[in-house]
């Protein structure tokens, strides 16, 4: 893509082209990283590992657009030269990282669609991760923005991984994303003037990014942490797909209710999934009594 536009030949049907090819691959390999973790790191460092890696993309996710924009204002081309350098320099660590142990080689190579099936029917059989995969898909309906303060959440869940209980520290997490999204209730109500109202409105979406790295961190490392090695990366499908398909329909359906339910009206909805979510949470005694990073060793998943 630099090349092509250095050279002024980047067309929109290239574009777009090329942006599908780019949107596959990180399709398929964007949760790689994840799956490779636990090839290298032993279980109870797993959260600490996860929510370092959570960190870090956080900091290049906020750092990226200015970067970026600084950037393509110093040359249109040059965005795209970087990021692919950073890619290759991703490239050749990836291939020194090495592995502690080796593992042994399946005898005979299953199909994708075997691969596919045997996922997700490993994942349906146990009833923890069933209702993470459900609490998680609810929960990313509900929620509607994420903002800056990922990155707080980020570094706080690297100090909490391997201190607390994962169950109540989960808990406790979902809660607080229902109460930061409760106050907007009352935003653009009678009496209530644009400037407040869009200042509550902007704190608490502010505010309500903070616990996501920490369920992250503790929730899914502990899934991650204590599946085999061989199906990583299908949990990764079973747990990203149903959130992802059902947060895709968030837009639609808060531009749906808008016009019909008001402004309040809408949060009112998106706060009664937050609320399934919770109350899925809590009644899971699974989850509940998941304990700390330094007794996964003897939890069952």
């Amino acid at each position: 893509m630099a090349a092509l536009f250095a050279a002024r030949m980047l067309t929109y049907p290239l574009l777009l082209v090329i942006a599908t090819l780019g949107s596959a691959v990180s399709g398929f390999l964007g949760s790689a990283t994840d799956a490779m973790l636990r090839s290298i790191i032993g279980v109870r460092d797993y959260s600490k590992a996860l929510s370092l890696n959570r960190g870090r993309d956080a900091t290049i996710s906020i750092a990226g657009n200015p970067v970026g924009g600084f950037l393509y204002g110093v040359a249109p081309w040059l965005p795209f030269l970087v990021t692919a350098c950073l890619y290759a320099l991703s490239g050749a660590a990836a291939r020194r990282m090495r592995a502690p142990r080796k593992a042994h080689a399946p005898t005979a190579r299953p199909s994708f669609f075997g691969d596919f099936v045997g996922g997700w029917s490993w994942s349906l059989r146990k009833p923890l991760l069933v209702t993470v995969m459900i609490a998680a898909a609810v929960l990313n309906y509900g929620v509607s923005g994420i903002a800056a303060t990922m990155l707080v959440g980020a570094f706080a869940a690297a100090r909490l991984s391997d201190r607390v209980p994962v169950g109540g520290c989960i808990c406790v997490s979902f809660v607080f994303l229902c109460v930061c999204v409760a106050p907007m209730l009352f935003a653009y109500g009678p009496g209530a003037s644009r400037g407040a109202s869009y200042a509550l409105v902007f704190v608490a979406n502010a505010v309500m990014g903070l616990p996501f790295p920490i369920i992250d961190a503790l929730l899914l490392g502990f899934v991650y942490a204590k599946a085999p090695t061989s199906m990583q990366g299908r949990i990764a499908v079973s747990l990203t797909v149903p959130a992802q398909a059902l947060a895709a329909f968030s837009s639609a359906s808060a531009g749906a209710l808008l016009p019909v339910l008001g402004f309040r009206g809408t949060i009112a909805v998106f706060l009664a999934t937050l609320a399934l979510s919770i109350v899925m949470v809590l009644c899971s005694a699974r989850i509940r009594r998941i304990p700390r990073a330094d007794g996964w060793d003897t939890a069952e998943l």
